[in-house]
């Protein structure tokens, strides 16, 4: 649940940096579905069938090239410490990669923040 939600937040954060209107919703939505599959146990390409989700965002969850899509990228490859290939994905999307590495640390944060306001 922690990663879902710090997914989430990243994705949102990135799009909110690139001052796109429409996508930090969807960016927010892409990430928290980021890991659906594994979480209800079924294949991805099943899941996606019952979603009644943006085709933008489908695309992202199935690595498909698409904004969206390359900020799930992103994600991943930080929270693998993969440093090289995070900037060079960064400046794929136009980001210096200090911000991005800072929305990533501020992300954890908040799902901290939000898994402790269940106790």
């Amino acid at each position: 649940m922690r990663l879902s939600l710090a997914r989430a937040k990243f994705c949102e954060q990135i799009a909110l940096c690139r001052f796109e209107s429409e996508n930090p919703p969807k960016a927010f939505l892409t990430g928290i579905l980021s890991l659906i599959d594994g979480i209800l146990d079924h294949e991805l390409e099943q899941v996606l069938i019952g979603l009644p989700i943006h085709e933008e965002i489908k695309s992202a969850l199935r690595n498909e090239k698409c904004d969206l899509g390359n900020y799930l990228l992103l994600v991943k490859s930080i929270e693998k410490g993969l440093w090289n290939e995070s900037v060079i994905i960064a400046n794929k999307i136009a980001l210096d990669s200090e911000v991005c590495f800072e929305a990533y640390r501020k992300s954890l944060s908040w799902a901290d923040e939000m898994l402790s306001c269940e106790n």
